[in-house]
Formats: C-alpha cells, structure tokens, sequence
C-alpha cells in the first residue's frame, strides 16, 4: 500500500488504482483481496482487459531479467493501502506465472491494512 511507503527494494513498480476500489463497498469493505468475491469484484469490472496487460507486462520484464542473467527480479504491484486491489491482482498473477518462475509471493502490508481497520 502508498499509504505505507514505496517499496525500496523493487525492481519494477506497477499502478493498481485504477481499477475500482472494493473498500466503497460495504460488502466487500472488510474482505482481504484474497478473497473471491473481492477479485470477482474487480475482474468482473476491468475494462480493456488490465488484468491481461499487467501479467504479460510483467512476464516480459521477469524474462528480460533472465536473459541479462539476474537470478532474482521484485516485482511491486500498489494499491492504496494493500488490502484490496493489489492483493487481488497478485494472487492470480502467481499462479499465471509460477511455471515460468520460482517466485514468492509477499503481501507486505495485508496484516497492516487488517490492523487499521480495527482501530
């Protein structure tokens, strides 16, 4: 999450604000992007397939890493606060590029976001 600070250690940050935002609604307010309903949510209403550019964006930066030799490549994906958006972008994108790659997958502010809610 922006709220949070920019990644440091990021080698590619990618923009997820644009697609609608699942903490205006109030069934969705408290669910983590993990959950289905959030990511039918935001699937059901991206528009010119952002979901798509975003993964093969990403894909093609993992592999031109590879190419130059890097044994390791962070991929940062944003929202504002890191509960809804880019937790739901990057559950799908993991299993997308997983044959391709070894890779982690880390929601570095999930636990935070969970923590300001109940305050």
């Amino acid at each position: 999450g922006y709220k949070y600070g920019v990644p440091t250690d990021a080698d590619i940050l990618m923009d997820v604000r644009t697609l609608p935002n699942p903490y205006y609604e109030s069934s969705l307010h408290h669910l983590p992007g993990t959950h289905t309903a959030v990511q039918e949510y935001l699937f059901a209403r991206e528009s010119s397939n952002f979901y798509e550019h975003l993964r093969n964006t990403t894909l093609s930066f993992v592999k031109s890493a590879e190419l130059t030799g890097r044994v390791s490549f962070t991929v940062a994906i944003g929202c504002t606060v890191g509960h809804h958006r880019s937790v739901a972008v990057v559950e799908p994108m993991g299993k997308d590029l997983s044959p391709q790659s070894d890779l982690q997958i880390i929601h570095r502010d999930l636990c935070k976001s969970q923590i300001d809610r109940t305050l």
